[in-house]
Order: C-alpha cells, then sequence, then structure tokens
C-alpha cells in the first residue's frame, strides 16, 4: 500500500535524521511508495548536502555530476593518491563533487581542508576540465557521467593526511581507478605544454 504525502513527507524527515547506514531495502520500498512526480520532486527537495550515499549514488545514475579533482604534487613532483574501497576499489586523487547551491571556490577550499592536511597549498590552478564518460572501457567512470574541473597545485612542507602515498607521475599505483590515470595524464600534459585542458 503506497503511503500518502503526509506520510512519506514524514518518513523521509525521519531517514534525513539517521546516522547509520540506511539500508537498500529502505530507500527502495521509499521510492517505490512516492506515487507521483509532484511527490518525488518535494522529496527531492528536502534533502540536504551531504546526501546519504545510497541517495547520491541513485542520482548520479542519471544525472551528470561535476566532481572537482586536485592533482597535488610534492617537490619531488609526485602525485598525491588515496586508496578507497567503496563504490570503487583503488587509488585516486584527492576530489570531491560539486555540492548543491556550493561555489567552485568553496568546493576545493572544503577538498583542500579535508584531504590536503599538513603542509602549505601553493600555486593552485584551474587547469581545464575532462569529460568521463560512463562504463567499463579504458579511462571510463563505471558508476557515473562527469565532468571533471580538474586543478593542480604544489605542496610545500610534510604531507601529514591519512592514507595518502605519493607516486611519480609516470608510474602510478597499480590499483589506480582507470579514470582518475586519465587526469593524472592529462595534468602531466598540462605541466608540459601549459596548455589548458578542454574535454575528452
Amino acid at each position: 500500500m503506497a503511503l500518502d504525502e503526509k506520510e512519506t513527507l514524514e518518513l523521509v524527515r525521519l531517514l534525513g535524521k539517521l546516522e547509520e547506514p540506511l539500508d537498500q531495502r529502505v530507500l527502495e520500498a521509499l521510492m517505490r511508495n512516492v506515487a507521483s512526480v509532484p511527490m518525488l520532486v518535494r522529496v527531492l527537495r528536502m534533502l540536504e548536502w551531504p546526501l546519504h550515499p545510497l541517495v547520491f549514488g541513485a542520482l548520479m545514475q542519471v544525472t551528470v555530476s561535476v566532481p572537482i579533482e586536485l592533482c597535488v604534487l610534492d617537490a619531488e613532483e609526485r602525485v598525491l593518491t588515496f586508496y578507497r574501497r567503496d563504490e570503487y576499489d583503488g587509488h585516486h586523487m584527492p576530489g570531491t563533487v560539486l555540492r548543491n547551491n556550493e561555489t567552485v571556490r568553496q568546493a576545493v577550499k572544503r577538498l583542500i581542508r579535508t584531504e590536503v592536511v599538513g603542509g602549505t597549498v601553493t600555486h593552485l590552478k584551474n587547469i581545464g576540465w575532462v569529460e568521463i564518460s560512463k562504463g567499463d572501457g579504458r579511462g571510463k567512470n563505471p558508476t557515473r557521467h562527469e565532468i571533471s574541473l580538474l586543478f593542480l597545485c604544489r605542496l610545500q612542507g610534510k604531507y601529514r593526511g591519512k592514507g595518502g602515498i605519493f607516486s611519480p607521475l609516470n608510474r602510478l599505483p597499480k590499483d589506480m581507478l582507470g579514470h582518475h590515470r586519465v587526469l593524472v595524464s592529462k595534468s602531466r600534459k598540462y605541466l608540459g605544454t601549459c596548455d589548458p585542458i578542454l574535454g575528452k
């Protein structure tokens, strides 16, 4: 039996307050019970960032995301990467997704604050954008279509973050995510030519 409008809105409000991971079945049941497009629109407007991972994943399946990707180089021209095991499994550059009503500048500052810990970030520059298609092929993102805004910076001083490693630009970790290999390759190209990266 479908929930009425009042019951659906109350359920969404309660789900937004949960701190424990939301069971996939609960989310699917909610979506099945949102019987009309106007009701779905109201539910989506109630959501606040950061979104629950399941909600975020569902939205990214049907929209184009705008990641902010950061190529962080140390004094030896090595690039910072992190290992992650979630919807992906492998090393990636520091990155985030542009949130609703957030400027690119705010997103970059948030990214640096949360993932580039220690030292001083210098020479921060937007070097272009890269379109990453959704798919399983070389250089594609298996979960979503994205237009990545690519930034380059230098890190002076000692990195004190957790889990990050620095690797030579031509010897990335074997398990580096395919689409992040593309982003590092584009960054290397920029370092050699200083030509902005525009597209694929």
